[in-house]
């Protein structure tokens, strides 16, 4: 949600500031995905499983 509200925002905020968007530089693309690819990249290295998804530790005889 916090994502989602965060793009409209800025979307808003790029209208409001007349930010040309129909004709955006190849870098401004290519930007945003690295920057895209990043964040994600963040979310996957700080992720943490669910308990009930960890496989079972068996107590050993």
């Amino acid at each position: 949600m916090v994502w989602h509200a965060l793009n409209n925002g800025l979307g808003v905020a790029a209208a409001q500031a007349g930010f040309p968007m129909e004709d955006l530089p190849a870098a401004g693309y290519a930007s945003g995905a690295l920057l895209l690819a990043l964040g994600f990249w963040i979310f996957w290295r700080n992720r943490t499983p669910y308990p009930d998804l960890r496989p079972e530790r068996r107590a050993r005889p």
